[in-house]
């Protein structure tokens, strides 16, 4: 797996710049849009054909609102991994194999408080739109993420089930899983990390000029 963000930070970085940076768009299509890169976790698609290099937002003016949503995903990923490299930030959690994995669920406990219309987006994903059956990939992967991103939106808060679900959504060992967890459970100073997270967030207007 690549660094990047987790699902619940793609949506509220999304969230916090939406009226400003694309405002007049389809807010559901966008929202599916910037979540629909990762469902390659799945093993339905390759990655390259969901994440894109060198991405800013004068590239998204034209594109239809679900292609700018999938578009910015891959800004997010570039402007949070940055971020987080020049914050030392992978260092105050233990050294993994999944070490990058455990830190996105640390990220998305810290920002899924950041906004309170959670029942609103989950309802985002109730079904699957028009534009994500292009991919070609089957209908019945689509809705299983769905499926699984209005669950795991749906969440008021995160514990060791939060991650078992995931990894299991994905068809990976439950060893995983528990790894995960252990990183998370074992940051070295979690006032910095919270603060670093919560500086990506503050912040992240100006990481996008």
């Amino acid at each position: 797996m690549f660094p990047m963000a987790a699902p619940i930070t793609h949506i509220v970085l999304a969230d916090k710049v939406f009226n400003k940076e694309f405002g007049g768009r389809d807010r559901l299509k966008f929202m599916v849009g910037t979540s629909f890169p990762d469902i390659r976790y799945l093993g339905v698609i390759d990655r390259v054909k969901t994440h894109f290099s060198g991405v800013n937002l004068q590239n998204l003016k034209n594109e239809s609102d679900f292609v700018a949503g999938i578009k910015f995903h891959s800004l997010v990923d570039d402007v949070r991994e940055e971020y987080m490299k020049k914050q030392d930030f992978y260092s105050l959690f233990p050294e993994s194999k999944y070490l990058t994995q455990g830190v996105k669920m640390f990220e998305d406990q810290i920002l899924y408080k950041e906004i309170s219309q959670w029942p609103e987006i989950s309802a985002y994903f109730q079904k699957v739109i028009e534009e994500e059956k292009e991919f070609g990939i089957d209908e019945s992967n689509l809705a299983r993420w769905h499926k699984w991103l209005t669950e795991y939106f749906s969440r008021p808060s995160f514990t060791g089930g939060s991650i078992r679900m995931f990894v299991e959504s994905i068809g990976r060992p439950i060893e995983m899983a528990e790894e995960m967890i252990r990183v998370v459970n074992a940051v070295t100073d979690t006032e910095k990390a919270t603060k670093i997270v919560l500086g990506l967030y503050d912040r992240f207007e100006t990481f996008l000029k």
